[in-house]
């Protein structure tokens, strides 16, 4: 009931609530769409591909980003990975349409995984910001 509460003090109604959950569900089904990744000469370049959203991190692209990386981990062929953000924007932060009671425990393990990963990844990782 808290968070339902701080929810409607940030001015999400019950209905931007169920939009929320409604989108996020959504989103699971089209996680495979939202990065890209191209290796070349020992650089791999991950793309968070959610330009719509401006790259918003949802709890799929959280997932995704974290799988990415554990398999650039383990490729040999791999030294350095840069992320950068398709469209206008590098990233927009966490996606806040996710924040609804239903999802708050995806969200949690999703973003402890990601930022675990990105803080213990062992190859240099770059964030490729374009400011316009």
């Amino acid at each position: 009931m808290k968070l339902i509460t701080g929810l409607l003090s940030f001015g999400y109604t019950r209905q931007a609530q169920r939009a929320a959950r409604e989108t996020w569900e959504a989103d699971t089904l089209r996680q495979c769409q939202r990065r890209l990744i191209d290796t070349r000469d020992k650089v791999a370049v991950v793309t968070l591909n959610r330009p719509d959203k401006r790259n918003a991190l949802s709890i799929a692209l959280r997932n995704e980003v974290d799988r990415c990386l554990q398999e650039l981990d383990s490729d040999d062929s791999v030294s350095v990975v840069i992320i950068t953000g398709a469209g206008s924007a590098f990233c927009a932060g966490f996606d806040t349409t996710e924040f609804v009671p239903d999802a708050m425990q995806a969200v949690e393990e999703s973003s402890s995984r990601y930022h675990w990963r990105l803080f213990r990844f062992p190859k240099p990782l770059v964030a490729a910001v374009c400011l316009l």
